[in-house]
């Protein structure tokens, strides 16, 4: 993996005005990951040297590991991390920052996993139509 590639299309140029979006388009962004764990001991490697990365670059984490419930069929979902960023731009330079690109390969050696950057909303504004 060298590079972010868009599931879809954005909306609008980086810097052009929405409803809804500020002028600088700071809204927050999320890191969704989907983690199967193939080797438990080098995974927990990775949790301990990838939790400092995700702090140095404005993150945190709303989900780390807990049990998933699945009331649907269709999405499987196995070990589930959820990261929050105060912007797409902050997660995407998390992602490919010297310090995080060192450990990542700990997660793709240990697990098959998913990751994607998904934009969030602003807060206090309402949902878009």
């Amino acid at each position: 993996m060298t590079g972010l590639r868009a599931g879809r299309t954005s909306r609008a140029a980086p810097g052009n005005l929405e409803a809804g979006r500020p002028a600088d388009g700071r809204v927050p962004a999320y890191v969704i990951v989907d983690v199967e764990v193939l080797d438990p001991t080098l995974y927990k490697d990775y949790r301990a040297k990838a939790a400092p990365t995700v702090q140095r670059h404005g993150g945190r984490y709303l989900v780390r590991g807990g049990e998933v419930t699945t009331v649907e069929p269709g999405l499987d979902l196995h070990r589930f991390v959820i990261l929050e960023f105060p912007s797409v731009e902050k997660a995407k330079a998390w992602y490919a920052s010297e310090d995080y690109r060192k450990v990542l390969p700990i997660r793709l050696k240990s697990t098959r996993s998913r990751l994607s950057i998904v934009e969030g909303l602003e807060a206090g504004k309402p949902l878009p139509a």
